[in-house]
Order: C-alpha cells, then structure tokens, then sequence
C-alpha cells in the first residue's frame, strides 16, 4: 500500500483483444473515480481508456445503474447504456468491440459491488479481505451456473509480476487497483470470460517463463475451485 490521493477510485487493466484467436496485445484501463461510497459526497466518474464516459451525480446514482447490468448479457448492458446516454463515440465502439474489450465494463462493475461497503475506512472494514481469494457471481437470478470473478491469493504476491502480466495479456487474469483513504490496495483477478486457452499460447514470450505461466495459472484455477465449492458447501449446509 502506498500513500496516494484521498479520491477513491477503482482501476482495471486488461488485454482489450481476444490474445487467443489475433495475438495482439493492446492493454486498457477501465475505472471510476470519486463519490464511491456514500460518506464521500461527490460525482462518479466512469473512464474508458482515459476518455470520461458518462457522469454519475453520486454513490446512489451509480449503485442504481450498475445493479441493473448484473447478470445481463452484453447486448442488454448496451441497452442499459444507451439509456444512461453515455457517450455516444463510446456506445459505437462498444458495439463493435470484442467480447473481451466489452466485459471490461462488467468485470469493473462486479469488483465495485464485491468491495461495496468496504472502502469507507478500508483498514477498519478490512478492505483486503475482500480482495484476496474471493468471487463475485455475476447473478442472472435464474437457476444453473453462474459466471464470477475471482480475486487471487495474497500468496502469489510474491510471485513475479512478469508471470502474472503474461496471463493479463493472454486474457486470463485482469489487473485491479483500489485507491481510498489514502491508500492503494492492489490484486489480479479472473475475469468474467474465461477463454479456453492451449499450453502453446503460454509459450509466446519464452518456452521457459511459458511453463512457469501455465502452471501457475492452473494453481490459481485449484485456489479458485477450492473457494467457491467451500462456498456452496456452506451454502447447502445452511439451507438443511
């Protein structure tokens, strides 16, 4: 944690392009800036890829229109959008975007709503929890399987970051970084689109660093297995 602008804010990076299918890397940040919990009085800002795409009046305004986009697919979040009238040059390119570019959004709003609550004194509330190997459903309300994300162990701090940014390009992982109170709380996360990705696509920097890659991303795919079955585990045990 570093001491930083007393703003908050929350910042994903990701891999716009699908590295799978055109093997380009183009990394873009998503995030929201200001009045994101209700004792800091002030608009919202949601950035895309550093241009302002719509103004919230304040924390009410955006938990309202982002609960809406839970468990929506992307054509109904355009929608959503349109209503907000968010910018117009933004809404083209989200409609032509891939899948990847288009779930940044989501996968941003997923994060705000699993550390809602948490950012107002952060230490007090224990913001890091939240942070570190725990999920998020993208909740349709339906019955059957949900997508989530998945916050990463704070065991693999001390993994190298070189490792770790070679499964945000290949679409794996997102980056996420948390300002408030004057503080930065920072993690890699699984995205929303999980897209099934071979042993080879590891390899394109360097056989070696690929492997070390690969076996890490299966790691964090036993952590994330692991958390959410102890999850529903507790969740059958309650309704008995």
């Amino acid at each position: 944690m570093n001491l930083i602008s007393n703003i908050p804010k929350i910042s994903i990076t990701g891999n716009r392009h699908f590295y799978y299918k055109y093997k380009t890397i183009e990394m873009i940040s998503v995030e929201i800036s200001g009045g994101l919990y209700p004792e800091f009085a002030s608009p919202i800002s949601l950035i895309y890829d550093e241009q302002v795409i719509c103004e919230f009046t304040d924390y009410m305004d955006f938990r309202a229109f982002s609960s809406r986009t839970i468990g929506k697919s992307t054509e109904d979040v355009l929608l959503i959008l349109q209503e907000k009238n968010f910018d117009n040059r933004f809404l083209l390119r989200y409609e032509k975007a891939s899948l990847t570019e288009k779930f940044l959004i989501k996968n941003l709003i997923l994060a705000f709503h699993h550390v809602d609550g948490f950012l107002f004194k952060p230490d007090y509330f224990n913001l890091e929890s939240q942070l570190f190997d725990s999920f998020m459903l993208d909740n349709t309300g339906k019955a059957g399987n949900q997508k989530d994300i998945y916050f990463i162990s704070e065991k693999y701090k001390s993994v190298e970051k070189e490792l770790l940014n070679l499964l945000v390009e290949v679409n794996l992982l997102c980056e996420i970084r948390i300002t408030t109170d004057g503080k930065e709380f920072h993690n890699y996360f699984i995205t929303l689109l999980k897209p099934g990705v071979d042993i080879s696509t590891y390899l394109y920097r360097s056989p070696k660093l690929g492997d070390r890659a690969y076996s890490l991303w299966k790691a964090i795919l036993v952590d994330r297995n692991t958390s959410i079955n102890k999850y529903m585990d507790r969740f059958h045990n309650v309704k008995r």
